[in-house]
C-alpha cells in the first residue's frame, strides 16, 4: 500500500504539488494497481515465460543513416535559455542524492 505521506515526499522531491484529493485518487489507483500485480504474480507457470522486451519481431531491421537536415547553431538554440554556461542550459537541480 502506498500512503499518501510517501506520495507527498515523492511529490515534493520531484517538486510538484497536488490537492489533497488528488493524492487520495492517486493513492487508491496505486492500490489498484498494486491488486493487479499480486493477481498477476498468481499465475501458474509465469516464471517459466520469457519476458516480452517488444510486442513485434522486428527480425533484421535495417536503420536509416543519422544525418542532421536543418540543423541550428548553438547561439541560436540557446537564446531563449534563461541560464547557460558553456554551450548548455542550466537548470534546477531535481535529484535528491540520499
Amino acid at each position: 500500500m502506498v500512503t499518501i505521506d510517501e506520495l507527498k515526499e515523492y511529490s515534493n522531491n520531484l517538486m510538484f504539488n497536488m490537492k489533497d484529493k488528488e493524492y487520495e485518487t492517486l493513492a487508491n489507483e496505486f492500490d489498484t494497481f498494486l491488486g493487479w500485480m499480486e493477481y498477476i504474480n498468481k499465475i501458474e507457470g509465469l516464471k517459466d515465460v520469457e519476458p516480452m522486451y517488444f510486442p513485434f519481431d522486428l527480425g533484421n531491421v535495417e536503420l536509416r543513416n543519422d544525418e542532421p537536415i536543418n540543423s541550428i547553431n548553438g547561439e541560436y538554440a540557446l537564446m531563449n535559455a534563461k541560464v547557460t554556461k558553456d554551450g548548455s542550459v542550466i537548470v534546477p537541480k531535481v535529484v535528491d542524492n540520499e
